[in-house]
């Protein structure tokens, strides 16, 4: 099994790499390529050599690609990460021996190369026919196979096997004092033409009923069990604490499986863990298959957008009580409800100069009014707003907020959402 999974990942590699790479990739990446070319792959360097030489070159990346902005990090360095992260995955392959999924040893191995690739495909970018998306796929799939087939032994030999399923816990308010706001419309599946025309021109939000009826996900992400069967060993960056604008925010790398069980099954009264604003769809594709990218994607009032510009899709996977704070943000979202249910208070953009924006650069899109428990002496303001409106989102239902719309938004029980943002 070893010599096949090290085979299919080896089909990335393309010899003439070395000729699409640019001064602004950097002399390490450069000798890193030939020290694999020239040594490596000719029995001259083992796996162990050539993990500590991609080690090096990823230690070194690591430290330019936290200094500045993230959006201003040069692609470059993302392609120098994606292809060192590469060659260490082949290097953690070749210097683990007598390789079988079943044993516990060898699959820590196949672990930490998944555990590996995530995080090159959070911080890298592909370059050239080195895919870490396929990569984790092949990865994820030999691992997956090891698992059933040591299911299927245990089952032969009476062993009781443990079970997956995890059951969501409710926790969940049906109805919300908002005296001073208005509910927000509701319509069931309305045509483009309709939804473009009384909403998206007047840049009025509206909730969309009967759209997602078709998606896999309604069903089958109930049980967060399968979720965890299809991405547990899936390294993801978790939110911790009240909301990413608070002094108790911070944020850590964990897999799905941990995530579930920690933030999830057994939650912590003192912390609260979310996965938010993800593109989980792009790293698991297998999770892709459940969703379907709303036909309503397709409108734009921009004439001059690129036919070819992608939907982002982002997920948001959390307990009980996650919450973002009053933002905007500058495309149109359809936010999405496949489990559980959340509580949206919305304001229009004519609003913004009561609603506090952060004079920070960094968070210049978010209010600093807690809109739940409004503190009018420090934000006397806020008492002039005259938009406020709010939106219970359940299963199956969609909400349409228009670019520059403020919104907060808090889940009332465990809850999944998918967001599209378009242009």
């Amino acid at each position: 099994m070893k010599d096949m999974v090290r085979y299919e990942i080896e089909k990335f590699w393309n010899d003439n790499l070395l000729d699409d790479i640019k001064d602004e990739h950097g002399i390490e990446i450069k000798l890193l390529i030939k020290f694999y070319q020239e040594k490596y792959k000719i029995k001259m360097a083992d796996g162990k050599e050539l993990i500590n030489e991609s080690k090096m070159v990823l230690n070194r990346t690591w430290e330019l690609l936290n200094v500045g902005k993230w959006m201003n990090v040069p692609v470059e360095r993302k392609q120098v990460y994606a292809i060192a992260t590469y060659l260490q995955i082949l290097g953690l392959l070749e210097s683990s021996k007598n390789y079988d999924d079943d044993d516990d040893d060898d699959r820590k191995v196949l672990e930490k190369c998944l555990e590996i690739t995530d995080l090159g495909i959070l911080l890298g970018l592909p370059f050239g026919t080195i895919s870490l998306t396929s990569i984790a796929d092949i990865l994820s799939n030999a691992l997956n196979k090891g698992k059933k087939r040591k299911r299927e032994e245990e089952e032969e030999e009476g062993q009781e096997v443990e079970k997956s399923e995890i059951s969501i816990k409710e926790n969940f308010r049906e109805s919300f004092d908002d005296n001073d706001s208005i509910i927000i419309d509701s319509i069931e599946c309305p045509s483009l033409e309709y939804f473009y025309n009384n909403y998206m021109i007047k840049n009025t939000p509206v909730k969309l009923t009967g759209c997602m009826n078709h998606w896999p996900a309604l069903k089958l992400w109930k049980d967060f069990g399968y979720i965890v069967g299809k991405a547990g060993c899936r390294t993801v960056p978790v939110e911790i604490g009240k909301h990413y604008a608070h002094d108790t925010y911070s944020q850590k790398l964990m897999k799905i499986s941990e995530f579930v069980e920690e933030y999830i099954n057994n939650p912590s009264k003192s912390a609260i863990g979310y996965l938010a604003q993800h593109q989980l769809f792009d790293q698991v594709p297998e999770l892709k298959k459940d969703i379907i990218i709303p036909d309503y994607c397709a409108l734009t009032l921009k004439p001059d957008v690129d036919e070819n510009s992608e939907t982002e899709i982002n997920a948001w996977f959390g307990p009980n009580a996650t919450i973002s704070p009053l933002h905007n943000d500058p495309k149109n979202n359809l936010l999405c409800q496949v489990v559980g249910t959340k509580k949206l208070i919305l304001f229009s953009q004519s609003d913004t100069q009561f609603l506090y924006p952060h004079p920070s650069s960094i968070l210049f899109n978010t209010s600093r009014v807690d809109v739940e428990n409004p503190d009018f002496n420090s934000f006397p303001e806020f008492k002039k707003v005259k938009t406020k409106m709010t939106c219970l989102l359940k299963p199956g239902e969609m909400i349409y907020i228009p670019p520059k719309y403020w919104h907060h938004v808090r889940s009332l029980e465990n809850s999944f959402s998918v967001s599209f943002w378009w242009e």
